[in-house]
């Protein structure tokens, strides 16, 4: 096509040996400050180019692979993926303590000295300052990455996490749930209004 040359293959593989090209991948290209991120070329077809760069849906994408970390744990009890299981929840966990709004996840966040993609939605999703000063943080969090987060967290909590991250992780659904049902069954934003 116009755009490039693309070559499809039927290679053979076991399962285990798929989910180690998508984990390589995954730590060369996509991970974020714990989040799952998607990867730009610099220079098409050049994966040394790669650079992540922020997306609306770093939570939701972040969640999915804590998830498949924490049944790869639960299966194998690979230390590994225990330890990427930890990393991508400390993600999630930061996710809603950045915002400095009990309960209230971001969509994605960013150190305050980094450049960020902003939000090609129809809904404008703005950047604001952590209260620290060192992050920045993405508003306008959906229910879809919100249950996103607590399927993901029940399964850390189920299948990997003991002793303090236990208790940080029931934390975490504490706060977010505490801040749902006492609004109504809404995520409130930092404007006071509900997300959209």
């Amino acid at each position: 096509t116009r755009e490039g040359i693309s070559q499809i293959k039927e290679v053979e593989m076991t399962l285990n040996d798929k989910a180690t090209v998508f984990e390589e991948r995954i730590k060369k290209r996509h991970d974020r400050y714990g989040l799952v991120s998607p990867s730009k070329l610099v220079t098409p077809g050049d994966l040394s180019t790669s650079q992540t760069i922020n997306n609306d849906n770093d939570g939701l994408w972040t969640s999915i692979y804590l998830a498949a970390e924490c049944f790869r744990f639960g299966v194998t009890n690979d230390q590994e993926a225990k330890k990427n299981a930890i990393r991508a929840y400390e993600a999630l966990e930061r996710l809603e303590t950045v915002t400095g709004i009990s309960g209230l996840p971001a969509r994605t966040f960013a150190a305050a000295t980094d450049h960020v993609t902003q939000s090609r939605s129809p809904h404008p999703k703005l950047w604001h300052p952590s209260s620290d000063g060192k992050w920045q943080w993405m508003d306008d969090t959906s229910s879809d990455e919100v249950a996103g987060h607590l399927f993901a967290v029940a399964l850390f909590y189920d299948l990997v996490a003991d002793g303090e991250m236990k208790d940080r992780a029931r934390n975490l659904v504490h706060r977010v749930m505490t801040h749902i049902i006492d609004n109504n069954f809404q995520l409130i934003d930092y404007d006071g209004l509900p997300t959209k």
